[in-house]
């Protein structure tokens, strides 16, 4: 499957049409050994050789397993998944039961790539990402886990791609060098994503260079999770394992009932965000990151809600200047038909923007960030950023008529009200554990029910206003200043 067609032909690929064993063996040619029928620890057995196993699996040299451990999406939510990643290259993605799904990368970019976040949250169900190997069984997972490889203050000559990917076949198949270390940006570390097996134990210091100049190099393994080698399980140990040890297990769990592994997820790259996405039960995600993402979406949002809010800041200008003009000149329908225009103008223009964004919601965030994780994010926010935009289309507008018309005081009464009484409050209930508990999106939705109101109100009274009347009171304020008026020179006549 390419980054840009949503279709699957396969993971094999090959010719859909179905063969019969004759058709497809005829004219074949093998350089393996022949197949051996025997018998092996007591049942019938097929000998394969070992060249010819690698040989077969060669084509899935860059393939993943992703483990449900709950629910699983259909197939077809997974695939438009991986299709919004944008990779490279083609991808597959089947099904091997009823918790496991196989994905088939093209190229090592793509899967160095997917591989490094280590999980995804798809339609809300977690998925963890395992190593594929010849010998991969849906019912053990792999100990092979991509970890990164710190080396605090490594000499600088030594940030060599050459001497960096030895370093990293140190403990597993090196990935990827981080941005930082490539960059040289930051030299008192080198950080080196590492395919590591946690089943082992790895060394936290190694030899450098040669024995008379060589040195000594701290390494530092980061967020190894724990792997059961009785479960064959990752997230928790021998030591912490409910199995080996039932008496570990709460007061309110029976030991005897405890029959399958305890398995937590490892870090996922994509962390709650809100009560509509739970972090898993035993997940290692630190609260600083879960805040972190919080921020972050709701700070990219109200970027692209202020850049798109500078568009009704002009027309706010236009709308004060042209009906006070037209006020000041005596004409009430024009100044009624340039509020008419100016307000149908900037909703319109604001509907625009808005069908482009959700058009657009899963990519959008890209103008600010490479990160996928902060773009489902975004994503999940925009139905809040349209409506902010669309009030923001109108309201701005209708703040200059009233402006234009002198009823700023009247303006300043309304926005405190609104904003400070009922979008503030609504806000805080809506947003924080002690009301409703949705987070971002409670506080955004209380702020936009301030903003609701406010535009009500101003529309009610703009579209109620009797113009006549208005130009009569912006002449009497004319005359007002102009008994008042003195020469500039009049003082020193």
């Amino acid at each position: 499957m390419a980054g840009s067609k949503l279709v699957d032909a396969g993971f094999l690929a090959g010719n859909s049409s179905s063969k019969s064993f004759r058709d497809a063996l005829s004219g074949s040619f093998s350089s393996f050994p022949d197949l051996k029928i025997s018998t092996h620890r007591g049942m019938p057995s097929m000998w394969i050789s070992e060249a010819e196993v690698l040989s077969l699996a060669l084509p899935f040299e860059f393939s993943l397993v992703g483990k449900f451990p709950s629910n699983r999406p259909s197939l077809e939510a997974i695939r438009k998944f991986f299709f919004n990643l944008k990779l490279n290259g083609y991808f597959f993605v089947t099904v091997l039961n009823t918790k496991n799904v196989l994905i088939k990368l093209a190229n090592d970019l793509d899967y160095y790539r997917v591989f490094a976040h280590r999980s995804y949250f798809i339609n809300n169900c977690y998925m963890r990402l395992i190593k594929w190997s010849p010998s991969f069984d849906v019912d053990v997972e792999s100990p092979v886990v991509p970890i990164w490889v710190s080396f605090s203050n490594l000499r600088p000559h030594l940030f060599s791609p050459r001497i960096l990917q030895g370093l990293g076949s140190i403990f597993g198949r090196p990935l990827k060098i981080d941005q930082a270390t490539s960059v040289g940006s930051r030299p008192f570390v080198a950080r080196i994503l590492v395919e590591l097996d946690v089943s082992k134990q790895h060394p936290d210091k190694v030899w450098v260079g040669p024995n008379n100049l060589g040195y000594v190099q701290s390494v530092v393994l980061e967020n190894v999770p724990s792997y059961c080698l009785h479960c064959k399980a990752l997230g928790h140990s021998n030591a912490d394992c409910l199995v080996l040890h039932p008496h570990l297990a709460p007061v309110d769990i029976v030991p005897e009932s405890v029959v399958e592994p305890v398995v937590v997820p490892l870090v996922p790259e994509v962390v709650a965000i809100d009560s509509a996405v739970q972090v898993p039960m035993g997940s290692n995600v630190q609260l600083d990151e879960v805040l972190w993402l919080r921020v972050l979406r709701l700070m990219f949002s109200m970027t692209i809600s202020w850049l798109v809010f500078m568009i009704s800041v002009g027309f706010n200008a236009a709308a004060s200047v042209r009906v006070s003009n037209e006020l000041g000149a005596g004409n009430p329908k024009s100044a009624a038909f340039s509020v008419y225009v100016v307000t149908i103008i900037s909703f319109i223009i604001s509907l625009v923007i808005v069908a482009i964004i959700l058009y657009t919601r899963d990519y959008i965030s890209y103008i600010f960030t490479e990160g996928e994780t902060v773009a489902r994010a975004v994503s999940d926010l925009c139905p809040l950023l349209a409506v902010t935009i669309v009030l923001n289309g109108i309201q701005p507008v209708l703040s200059g008529v009233a402006v234009g018309c002198g009823w700023q005081a009247f303006v300043a009464y309304v926005n405190v009200g609104c904003f400070y009484f009922v979008g503030i409050p609504a806000g805080i209930l809506l947003g924080f554990d002690f009301g409703l508990g949705l987070g971002a999106k409670g506080i955004w939705s209380g702020m936009i029910g301030g903003t609701f109101i406010q535009t009500l109100i101003l529309l009610w009274v703009t579209f109620r206003t009797n113009w006549s009347n208005e130009v009569e009171k912006a002449q009497k304020r004319l005359e007002a200043w102009d008994d008042k008026r003195k020469p500039l020179l009049a003082d020193q006549r």
